[in-house]
């Protein structure tokens, strides 16, 4: 009788369940027997219930009712595990939802199919989006952590379907400025990759890139030096898997090198932070006043003992010259560039006549090049700040529903890239900044300009920061 039920069989039930409650009896009754007459009549009311209930009913036992919220559910792909969500990547399924939609749709898949349902995961994940997007970051971090709970629930524990999910709660908990449960979190990921992918895996480089820069990120907002400490190893493992796994020369090497000498200027600017302003034009910047702070664990203390800024920041500079001197991939423009950057860092460590050679051979190289002369005056004609973080400028986004104000100074730039006789033009609001920027500008080094291979004074550089409020 079962099996006629799963296919909605419900002539072929009835009958079976005729023959295997009464039929026996009525071959006997048909011998004369009575003693099974009352099995028989209870086939046959058993027989009536059962038709009575399915034309009741209008459906076969399994055909479900679909309400107008569960055609809704129907209409969303919900139950697909992506192969990008199997990699721990973003699902390629659009996610332009509103709040009470995805409320709604949680709803109606709850209410059919129970609270764990793995197509919840998805739909988690699209309120979470939602209210990211509304800037309800702890709203937000309420779906994706039941999304991922749901994933792991239906996937595993080790699952990488879960990945988005953590990617998107590191970005939530930054917003609102808790630091440890967005590091708990990338740690997590970050594990739970090793895990499936082995240490050595070029799986792995995304992630490590994410999260060095991440730390970086957090460095910035915090002055926590655990953050530069974790993304000089971390950034140290992606290097040894490029190296592992295509080689010392392959030009995958030049992100990670880049970030080295990002972490190691970062180093290099805590170490002066304690005697000397900040270069960034960031009022928000905390000013740290110890190496050994209480908060940083001794770990950690002991690492950093380890490390030399300057040394590892050359080191990675060096690389990168040789990297493209030797990579037949690498052209003139990108040699001359990695050498500027060399040259640059002998200069912000105050080893001018190294970096005064290191810029010399740099514009050798510019000279050979298509349209020579509009390159080196682009490189060598006017000052340059000394920074080696540079992404993080160029890229930064303003908030629009902010205000904007500006402070314009002017100043004389030194051939040892110093600036002095720093005057204020103009601001707005008046006084809001100045004094900031004055200190900034005053303590940012300078790649001076250099004419005939030799640094010259420049005088009158005129600089505008704009900032929000």
């Amino acid at each position: 009788m079962i099996e006629y039920l799963s296919r909605g069989d419900i002539t072929g039930a009835l009958v079976s369940l005729f023959y295997s409650l009464g039929g026996e009896s009525v071959n006997r009754y048909t011998t004369k027997s009575i003693k099974p007459l009352p099995c028989f009549l209870l086939s046959l009311y058993t027989l009536s219930f059962w038709a009575l209930q399915a034309f009741a009913d209008d459906k076969g036992p399994n055909i479900e009712k679909i309400s107008p919220d569960q055609a809704l559910v129907e209409n969303f792909p919900t139950n697909m595990i992506t192969p990008e969500a199997m990699e721990g990547r973003e699902p390629t399924l659009p996610f332009h939802g509103s709040v009470e939609t995805y409320k709604k749709t949680i709803i109606a898949i709850e209410n059919e199919y129970g609270v764990y349902d793995s197509r919840l995961s998805e739909q988690l994940m699209g309120l979470g989006l939602a209210y990211q997007n509304q800037g309800e970051h702890k709203s937000a971090i309420g779906s994706f952590k039941r999304a991922a709970h749901i994933n792991r629930i239906n996937h595993g524990l080790y699952s990488l379907s879960q990945g988005p999910m953590l990617r998107h709660l590191v970005e939530s908990y930054s917003a609102d400025n808790d630091w440890k449960n967005a590091n708990d979190k990338q740690q997590l990921l970050y594990e739970l990759e090793r895990r499936n992918y082995g240490d050595d895996n070029p799986k792995l480089l995304a992630t490590l890139s994410e999260m060095v820069e991440w730390h970086l990120d957090a460095f910035q907002r915090g002055s926590n030096i655990t953050h530069l400490l974790r993304a000089w190893e971390l950034n140290q493992h992606a290097i040894s898997i490029i190296e592992t796994n295509f080689g010392p020369d392959d030009l995958q090497l030049d992100d990670a090198l880049v970030r080295q000498v990002s972490t190691s200027y970062h180093l290099a600017e805590y170490q002066m932070s304690i005697s000397a302003p900040t270069n960034y034009f960031n009022p928000s910047q905390k000013t740290t006043t110890s190496l050994t702070q209480p908060n940083i664990p001794e770990q950690d203390q002991r690492f950093h003992s380890m490390l030399s800024p300057y040394r590892d920041g050359k080191t990675a500079l060096l690389r990168r010259v040789e990297l493209y001197k030797k990579n037949p991939q690498g052209t003139s423009n990108d040699q001359a560039e990695a050498l500027v950057k060399l040259g640059d860092w002998y200069f912000y460590f105050n080893k001018r006549e190294s970096a005064i050679k290191t810029y010399q051979e740099a514009e050798k190289i510019l000279a050979t090049t298509d349209n020579s002369g509009e390159r080196i005056e682009r490189v060598f004609g006017k000052p340059h700040p000394l920074i080696f973080d540079a992404d993080r400028f160029q890229s930064e986004e303003r908030d629009k529903q902010k205000q904007q104000g500006y402070v314009e100074a002017k100043f004389d730039i030194t051939p040892g890239g110093r600036a002095r006789d720093v005057r204020i033009l103009e601001s707005e609001p008046p006084d809001m900044m100045d004094s900031l920027v004055q200190q900034s500008i005053k303590a940012t080094r300078y790649r001076p300009r250099i004419i005939d291979g030799k640094p010259v004074l420049t005088k009158g550089v005129i600089y505008r920061h704009i900032f929000d409020f």
